[in-house]
């Protein structure tokens, strides 16, 4: 079946992309949406000109859409970007939904109202289990943005790792943090993951921290070919 991926940036949208491709899905597009609002429920905010590049890293053609702020934009937007991946031949749209019903929800119908289907491979999945898949599996995420309380300035830019994961786990005892951020406590930005013919180096970034809120924006990147094998 094909199928275009929403592109968030985030790891749960790459990751769903890469499950789907196992599945047997073949991808034909990438989307990503824009939102004007800084506070949007349904979109990805920060680094989205990277989001691009990984639609460019996956080899394929980006399908790009700015969102105006409110609910009912926002959905109309979805469906705008539904349309143009169905003209591309896309029969299923593959998200990174894990437990947002709000998210779900819109995305779902948005795709039916175009006529496609909806393909959410990490839906109710275990959160640990999700996180030891991007670990062990060759994902290069970096913490993008946090926002709760317990997190510190070092975790922006921070890889994901088993040493991450350990710091997650106390912070999830200590704090009640959702190990994948389904909260808002964090959000990801993944430079490198399988499928990737090129992967994205960070050039340049921009931080922002005050107590324990912070911002990791990387404000200049560039593909580059993968090390050849030794």
């Amino acid at each position: 079946m094909r199928y275009a991926t929403l592109v968030s940036g985030g790891k749960d949208s790459c990751l769903a992309h890469h499950l789907a491709r196992e599945d047997g899905f073949e991808p034909v597009a990438g989307i990503v949406i824009r939102p004007t609002d800084p506070d949007s429920h349904m979109f990805h905010v920060p680094n989205l000109d990277v989001a691009v590049a990984q639609v460019q890293a996956l080899g394929l053609e980006p399908i790009e859409l700015e969102a105006p702020p409110g609910k009912e934009t926002e959905t109309e937007i979805l469906v705008d970007a539904f349309q143009a991946a169905h003209d591309r031949g896309a029969e299923t749209i593959v998200a990174g939904a894990v437990a947002s019903e709000y998210q779900r929800v819109r995305v779902e119908r948005a795709a039916e109202e175009v006529g496609l289907k909806v393909h959410t491979p990490l839906w109710r999945k275990d959160p640990w289990q999700i996180l030891d898949l991007l670990v062990t599996g060759g994902y290069d995420v970096r913490f993008s943005t946090v926002a709760a309380y317990g997190f510190a300035e070092h975790w922006l830019g921070r890889r994901l790792d088993e040493d991450a994961l350990e710091d997650l786990a106390d912070l999830e005892a200590a704090y009640g943090v959702h190990p994948i951020g389904e909260g808002g406590e964090y959000e990801s930005l993944v430079l490198d993951a399988p499928g990737f013919q090129r992967r994205i180096d960070v050039l340049d970034t921009a931080s922002t921290f005050q107590r324990d809120r912070g911002e990791w924006s990387v404000t200049e990147h560039q593909l580059v070919d993968p090390d050849p094998p030794a």
